[in-house]
């Protein structure tokens, strides 16, 4: 019976989509049993006259509803397992009701009971997470990958309808903060009962119903057992691998600790099999404005095919990371994070690289054997006041590596040696503060500093060895005041920012006063904000460094609107348009005019005066779900036109590709388009899921003093399923295409596409007991024939108990030593051949602690 009235639940809580809202009535009412008690649970469902359903709700714990109506609803039908059903025809004059449900009884001579795999409640969607799990998951990463709607990317970011989440929480708790990968790589997906989405999440409670958010927030709900207890994992993982002398491990140790005042995840993990570990200490939240700066120069990144990092990547990593949070109040935290990473990874490739913006289209190749070794460590310290009218958070965080890449390479059958240290440290903070008065006007004071310092030293390919000295400063701070007149929102910011840019003997400056004004307005289901940043900049460049006579400097004026329209259509689908014109300084890496190696063999000349870019850009972001039918969808295009690019003078000279800013500007249009549809079935608990997506963009070149045009075209497409057609059985796959065309629009030549395909297929299966047999395929072709096929296979034996798991992995059973490959990009046709991974033996030992 209990089984039967969830599965009537969810039912009624996925009822069909909702038509745009056409009347601006609301329906309110209460649900009472015959002792006038409320009832909790009842599905209220809105019918027009052929019977199709249109909207529904839920009573509350007290009874009550509220309905949104729209067009052409005929009768309304209450009904609540063990009750007989009420029918009440809708009359739009009257938007009140009270319903009095009567008991009744009934027997059920058979039942078929399915598991509930999503519901919702209010702008909270609950994702089960043994809907969802199969065989071979191990980490709640692996399941979150099969929940519609979900997405998560290699590098460990989760987004929902196409988003980044905004928060990851751990039982209502920000732990991880941006580096949640940590804990969605690492936690057991035995230890989690759900996942929830917290659709338009606002995280500062004063700002709920006054700042609107279109991003959703993931909070994970751990089972009972694994609350308020130290629970952790020992992985001990030791192997060989053919045509080598040494050991392949990958171990992990972790401790963890969720209570309602205090949480902790501590973590070390190493391995040399391929696994790219560092992602897990990444920053990916996009919350901060002040991200701290790169370095003009990188290690030396070979790049690789476009598959799992496992099968080329060969690597010697450890791993140290600790989080502490602690509930310092009742609307208080404060959160320690410190972390450490060592990196060795060995790289060996050769490549053809054809310059296609050249005369002659010159040819370059390289044999590559380059080491590169990361050393880093960082920490952070959150404090964070969250009441009802009080917002207060500071961030403080400190960052140093000490990078290098070293080797050597055949470039053009020349041997010549190869060494980079882009080494960085880093300090800042982030304060915001947010006071909301009894009235719902919001006063608001941010601010936003940090210091980079980016020393750096890279031999080039003539033999030179170029020494960068670079210091970046930044200051971004507003107030702002927020003023509520009915359905209205008036908004005025304030705002100082300074940056300070030094690269050797170059110096900038930029100094920004600016007012942004802004009005909001919300009605049936429409939200409208209008505003605008007019500003006030001045900007100093200092060359006579590099002798130069004078100072440059530069006084503008400033004016960026932006326009946004947010339309709730129906419970079911949102519309979002946006239009922006934007400002964009150039800082002092294009500005600087003395030569300047990016890469051992490419420099560059910036345009040596204070400038500006400026773009047009419109978005749309249309999102559809219906729990009924199991199915989310989001579609977003977007067009960009850039004014003001600089032209550049293409050249190769003596192996170094120069590229040498000229006075000439030019103006491009962008087109982007990012779609998905993922659909939730009851058979075999499958989930299938299509996407894909078109990136187009114009770039100029002067090529021995003519202009050449070129557009790049990159399309793809994706299919991934999951499915557990019988018991005992899961499958799970993927299949990915990529077109790559360059057209070329000032000459008749055009670069050929070059289209890559790309599948994966794993079938799992559980014969008896906690035997578990895996076997993992992957292929890859292209349209490129004299590569031929490439295919990898691997398989794995284990069994698992409650506490523990044995297993025996081989890797690359059948594979390929090499892999060749073509990429087109704006400027070059690139082929390259990397090694690949050996056949490997891993016995693992995992252990729950």
């Amino acid at each position: 019976m209990v089984m039967v009235r969830i599965i009537l639940l969810c039912f009624s809580l996925a009822v069909s989509l909702c038509l745009p809202a056409q009347s601006s009535a609301v329906f309110f009412g209460k649900v009472v049993d015959t002792s006038e008690n409320g009832m909790y649970g009842v599905n209220i469902v809105a019918y027009n006259e052929s019977g199709r359903q249109l909207c529904y709700a839920i009573s509350d714990a007290e009874g009550y509803f509220t309905l949104k109506p729209v067009g052409g609803i005929a009768y309304i039908r209450f009904s609540f397992l063990g009750y007989e059903t009420q029918t009440v025809k809708y009359n739009p004059a009257v938007n009140t009701v009270v319903v009095r449900m009567k008991e009744t009884s009934f027997q059920l001579r058979e039942v078929s009971v399915k598991a509930e795999r999503i519901s919702e409640r209010g702008d909270t969607l609950t994702y089960s997470v043994a809907g969802f799990k199969q065989i071979q998951d191990r980490s709640i990463a692996d399941v979150i990958r099969k929940m519609p709607g979900l997405e998560v990317k290699p590098n460990g970011s989760i987004s929902y309808q196409g988003k980044s989440i905004n928060h990851f929480y751990i039982e209502g708790l920000d732990l991880m903060g941006s580096q949640y990968a940590q804990a969605s790589n690492n936690i057991s997906a035995d230890k989690v009962e759900s996942v929830q989405v917290l659709e338009n999440h606002q995280a500062v409670k004063s700002l709920r119903d006054i700042e609107f958010s279109d991003k959703a927030a993931l909070n994970i709900v751990l089972k009972d057992d694994a609350k308020s207890v130290w629970t952790g994992l020992a992985d001990i993982g030791l192997g060989l691998a053919e045509k080598s002398d040494g050991f392949l491990y990958e171990n992990r140790l972790m401790e963890m600790n969720f209570k309602k005042n205090f949480q902790t995840l501590l973590l070390y993990k190493n391995t040399n099999t391929g696994t790219n570990i560092a992602d897990e200490i990444l920053s990916l939240s996009d919350l901060l404005e002040y991200r701290g700066e790169a370095n003009i120069i990188s290690l030396l990144d070979l790049g690789g095919p476009a598959f799992d990092v496992e099968r080329y990547t060969f690597n010697k990593s450890h791993l140290l990371s600790g989080n502490w949070l602690w509930r310092t109040g009742k609307d208080s935290d404060l959160r320690i994070q410190a972390s450490g990473l060592f990196d060795s990874e060995e790289q060996l490739r050769k490549s053809s690289t054809t310059y296609l913006d050249l005369d002659g289209s010159p040819v370059i190749t390289e044999d590559w054997n380059v080491e590169s070794r990361r050393k880093e460590a960082k920490g952070e310290i959150t404090y964070t006041l969250n009441k009802e009218r009080t917002y207060l958070k500071s961030i403080s965080k400190v960052y140093s590596d000490w990078n290098v890449s070293h080797g050597n390479i055949l470039y053009n059958d020349r041997l010549t040696a190869l060494s980079v240290k882009p080494y960085k440290r880093m300090v800042s903070e982030d304060l915001l503060l947010s006071h909301t008065t009894a009235g719902g006007n919001v006063i608001q004071f941010n601010s936003s500093t940090g210091y980079t310092r980016l020393p750096g030293q890279l031999l080039t390919i003539n033999g030179n060895s170029q020494l960068l000295d670079m210091d970046l400063f930044s200051s971004k701070n507003h107030v702002q005041y927020k003023k509520k007149f009915g359905a209205l929102y008036f908004d005025n910011m304030m705002g100082f920012d300074s940056r300070y840019q030094k690269i050797n003997s170059t110096d900038w400056k930029l100094q920004q006063l600016y007012w942004s004004p802004s009005v909001s307005m919300r009605h049936k289901g429409h939200e409208l904000t209008a505003k605008t940043k007019v500003s006030y900049v001045n900007q100093l460049l200092d060359n006579s460094g590099n002798g130069a006579a004078d100072k440059l400097r530069s006084s503008d004026f400033w004016i960026e609107p932006n326009l946004n329209w947010r339309w709730e259509m129906s419970p079911t689908s949102k519309l979002i348009l946006d239009y922006r014109l934007t400002a964009d300084p150039y800082d002092a890496k294009k500005l600087v005019t003395e030569p300047l190696f990016t890469s051992y063999a490419q420099c560059t000349v910036g345009i040596g005066e204070p400038e500006t870019q400026f773009a047009h850009s419109l978005s749309a972001s249309l999102t559809y779900r219906n729990l009924l039918y199991g199915l989310f969808a989001y579609l977003r295009p977007v067009y960009i036109h850039n004014i003001g690019n600089i032209l550049y003078s293409g050249e190769l000279d003596s192996g170094v590709y120069n590229m040498v800013a000229t006075s000439g500007r030019y103006s491009t249009d962008s087109y982007i388009v990012d779609g998905r549809i993922a659909k939730n079935f009851f058979w075999a608990n499958t989930t299938l899921g299509i996407g894909g997506g078109v990136n187009s963009s114009e770039s100029q070149m002067l090529v021995s003093g003519v202009l050449a045009k070129n557009r790049m075209n990159v399309y793809n497409a994706s299919l991934d399923y999951s499915l557990k057609p019988v018991k005992g059985i899961s499958i799970q796959g993927e299949s990915k295409m990529m077109i790559c065309n360059r057209q070329e629009k000032t000459a008749p030549y055009n670069e050929s596409g070059v289209i890559d395909w790309s599948h994966s297929l794993g079938v799992n299966f559980n014969p008896a007991g906690g035997w578990i047999f895996s076997m993992n395929n992957e292929i890859y072709h292209s349209n490129e024939k004299s590569f031929g096929v490439n295919s990898f296979c691997d398989i794995s034996v284990g069994y698992k108990s409650k506490k523990w798991e044995l297993s025996l992995v081989a890797d690359n059973i059948i594979g390929n030593s090499v892999y060749e490959q073509v990429n087109v990009s704006s400027i070059t046709r690139f082929y390259s051949m990397t090694r690949l991974r050996p056949r490997e033996y891993l016995m693992k030992l995992s252990v729950d602690l």
